[in-house]
Order: structure tokens, then sequence, then C-alpha cells
């Protein structure tokens, strides 16, 4: 890696994996690298949160992708999907949710809202979880459902704008405000994952950051669609 490099070289792998499940370009020796990448890289290179984020978000869609092609009847079994430990970074066996949950989300764990870390993390997510729950990984992670966010290629100079538009996008076609029975729709991630956006006020307060302002009105959560989307790619960053 040379002083020009702008990004670490587990941000330009993942990076590199994205773009393969997108085109359909050869991933192999990609998936390779990853599996043989020294932890010394990891430990270098995901030394900060915009490394991080683009590293696992970017990983995350990726994976999915390439394992939903290669196996569609899997989503059927999502919790089999999600929970087997189906790809290797640095000879580490991870799960999607293993990517979600126990880095990205800080150790949380699934059905707890948000409210409960578990209590025995892995040496691994100890070292590579984020400092912080930044909870617009909720719409920049694609699990598959027509409900979920579109992916997008992340890049570490400018993820935070790029959380940004992809929490105004989502939100701007998730709420539903209805002036006339004073109601709000919004996306039920909020109750999956309400402890992350600090509760009920918290969640008040991420949605009036983005434009709006519900707080005075009875809110409900729209029905997920868990039906099968997959490519579905933004064509914006």
């Amino acid at each position: 890696m040379t002083a020009d490099d702008t990004s670490s070289a587990p941000v330009r792998l993942s990076q590199e994996l994205l773009l393969s499940a997108k085109t359909g370009k050869d991933y192999s020796n990609t998936i390779n690298s990853l599996r043989e990448l020294p932890r010394e890289a990891l430990n270098h290179d995901l030394g900060n949160s915009a490394n991080q984020l683009t590293f696992w978000i970017n990983l995350y869609n990726a994976f999915f992708q390439i394992l939903i092609k290669k196996q569609p009847d899997l989503y059927k079994r999502r919790l089999r999907l999600y929970r087997h430990k189906h790809f290797t970074v640095s000879k580490h066996n991870l799960s999607l949710d293993h990517i979600e949950h126990c880095i990205l989300r800080r150790s949380r764990l699934k059905f707890s809202l948000g409210y409960i870390a578990n209590p025995f993390p892995t040496k691994f997510e100890l070292k590579y979880r984020l400092e912080e729950v930044d909870p617009r990984i909720h719409f920049a992670l694609n699990c598959g459902a027509k409900s979920c966010p579109p992916i997008r290629y992340y890049e570490p100079d400018i993820i935070n704008d790029q959380l940004d538009l992809a929490t105004t996008s989502y939100l701007e076609s998730e709420v539903v405000i209805s002036d006339k029975e004073k109601g709000a729709q919004i996306p039920e991630i909020f109750r999956w994952f309400s402890g992350d956006f600090g509760g009920k006020k918290g969640v008040m307060g991420f949605l009036s950051k983005y434009g709006f302002d519900v707080s005075a009105l009875s809110i409900s959560y729209r029905p997920y669609d868990w039906t099968l989307q997959a490519d579905n790619f933004s064509v914006q960053r």
C-alpha cells in the first residue's frame, strides 16, 4: 500500500466484493483474500469508524447477494440464512447476524430491541466491533427483503454523507404521515431496534433530524414486506 492510497486494503477488498456481487464478475480471488487477510491488516486498517463502517456494511451486503444467488432456497429458511457461518474473514468464520449484531451493533442481542448486550462476546467481536452503534446502519444493510434499503457502494471518505443520504431516502419512501388522522406510519425498524435509537424519545429525535416531526402524532409501524428482492442496488452512491 502506498502513501497515496485513500482506503485500506480490507476496505478495498470489501468494495471489490460488492462490485463483483453486483456485476457478476468472478469473486473467488477476493473471497480467498478476505479469508487469508492477515489479522494485522484488520488491526491497522480498521482503526477508525469510517473504515469499519465501510468494510462491514459492504461485506454484509456483498455476502448476502452472493449467498442468495447461489442458494435462493435459503431465503425460505431465513434463520439459517442469517445465523449460519457462511463466510470467513481473516480465518474467522462469520455469519450475517454476526456482522450485523455483534460487530456493527456492538454485541447487541438480536431480539432484545437493542436494549440488551451479549454478556459473552467473542474475542473477535471485542476486537473489531464498533465503539458506538450508529443507527443509520439500519438504512444501509440489505437482507434481501423488499422493505430493505437499496444497496450502495460505501467509501470511507464520504460514508457519513452516504449514510445520511441512505437514511433520508429510506425515510422519505417509508414514512407516511396523515394530517387528517393526525397519525404517522414509520418503518418497523424503529420498533425492532428501538434501543439503537435511544428508545421512543430517541426515535422521535432521529426522525425530526431527518425532517419528520411526528412527536405530536399517533405512531404506528408499517408492516415489513419480506418478499425477496435480490439485486436491489441503488443508482446513487
